[in-house]
């Protein structure tokens, strides 16, 4: 049996303690990066869960949903922009078909919708010459988008009273 000299051990010590420093970064790198990946996916995770768990919570679901649809709809009708996920088709096609066309003076001013009955809504916006308002009746369906579809509106007048 032979006796490694120091100069041979010294040899052999750095050349492990190079070789250990090297896997040590590789496994501190792959450590950084799986961690990294855990932490997107755990975020991604429970923000999926916020907006799910919004989504079902019964007590706010309806009639959240139906002033929401209330607003974008009307939104979409006074900008003369008509999409049937807000809209019924029968509503878009009489607004087609009568050419009906809004026309506003400066920025628009939207105000909440107050749900007066079950699919009734009063939707209200502001432009330079004053406050306009209507009557939006909604229909719930299970199959539509969001529930609801706006199918008839009604302006009122500013001092029209509107049934509550």
């Amino acid at each position: 049996m032979s006796e490694l000299t120091k100069k041979e051990e010294s040899t052999t010590f750095d050349s492990f303690k190079s070789h250990f420093e090297k896997q040590n970064k590789k496994l501190k790198l792959y450590f950084s990066v799986t961690a990294l990946v855990q932490t997107i996916a755990f975020l991604l995770l429970l923000v999926h869960k916020n907006i799910y768990f919004i989504k079902n919570v019964p007590f706010v679901q309806n009639e959240l949903k139906v002033a929401e649809v209330c607003l974008l709809g009307m939104k979409q009708i006074i900008n003369n922009r008509h999409y049937p996920a807000y809209m019924d088709k029968g509503l878009i096609q009489g607004l087609e078909k009568n050419n009906i066309h809004f026309k506003f003076q400066g920025e628009l001013e939207y105000f909440k919708p107050q749900m007066l009955k079950d699919n009734l809504c009063h939707f209200t916006f502001k432009d330079k010459r004053g406050i306009a308002g209507f009557l939006v009746k909604m229909q719930s369906k299970s199959h539509y988008p969001f529930g609801h579809k706006i199918y008839d509106f009604d302006e009122i007048h500013e001092n029209q009273e509107v049934l509550k």
